[in-house]
């Protein structure tokens, strides 16, 4: 079976949903919050670099870009030995490290970045999404309560929480995050999904059976295509 994992929330950002750093079924689209590199903009990138620290950076943005994510984090590291005292690049740093599956340094790298920058929560996000990914299910769900606590309307984590739940095997209580977010439709979508990546596909359609009963998006009704449901579909 191969579906797209569309996930729905009140976020623009999530199309649905689930990845924050890999796709949940590994032959589906990652459509969730998957941590990026930041990278600098065409026009930074017209000018010469002054030196070689930032000949290190401009390449090792271009390499991340390409995939090449260990080239891309020796570029960053030397970029750092070369002056020490201009800054570390703990942002840039981070999501490559989990790229690379080098959970210890990734996290390492998002704790000193949160700390230069407390205020952002797209950091504190994505530092909760690669503690899942370094299957630190327990210690995610303190991060991702703590950071809420910090962040009460951001629904990025709003959403996290919900995946978190899920992990920790609290369907139920995933589903009610889903459902004050989304709604009930959205709710057992974003519930079928997180089935799929666990490979539960009975539960999935069972999902996905009550989404269509509850005003289903076109998503919902493509997904339930593509788990065999056509006759649900049909008679709506």
């Amino acid at each position: 079976m191969n579906t797209k994992l569309l996930f729905f929330t009140s976020l623009p950002l999530l199309v649905l949903s689930l990845v924050g750093c890999r796709s949940l079924n590994k032959d589906a689209e990652q459509n969730f919050i998957e941590p990026l590199a930041t990278t600098t903009s065409d026009v930074d990138r017209g000018s010469m670099p002054k030196n070689e620290r930032e000949l290190c950076v401009r390449t090792a943005e271009t390499v991340a870009e390409k995939g090449h994510f260990t080239e891309a984090i020796a570029l960053y590291e030397k970029a750092e030995r070369l002056d020490p005292q201009a800054g570390l690049f703990n942002r840039e740093l981070a999501p490559l490290f989990a790229q690379s599956k080098n959970f210890d340094q990734s996290l390492a790298r998002y704790r000193a970045a949160i700390a230069e920058a407390p205020q952002d929560a797209e950091l504190a996000n994505n530092y909760v999404w690669t503690l899942l990914e370094a299957r630190k299910t327990t210690q995610a769900a303190s991060v991702v309560e703590s950071a809420i606590a910090r962040f009460p309307g951001d629904q990025r984590l709003a959403t996290t929480k919900a995946i978190v739940l899920y992990r920790q095997g609290d369907r139920a209580g995933a589903l009610e995050q889903f459902k004050s977010l989304d709604g009930l439709s959205a709710a057992h979508h974003n519930l079928a999904m997180l089935d799929i990546e666990s490979g539960d596909e009975t539960a999935a359609k069972n999902a996905v059976a009550v989404a269509l009963a509850a005003s289903p998006s076109p998503q919902t009704i493509e997904l339930a295509q593509a788990l065999g449901l056509q006759g649900s579909v049909s008679r709506r």
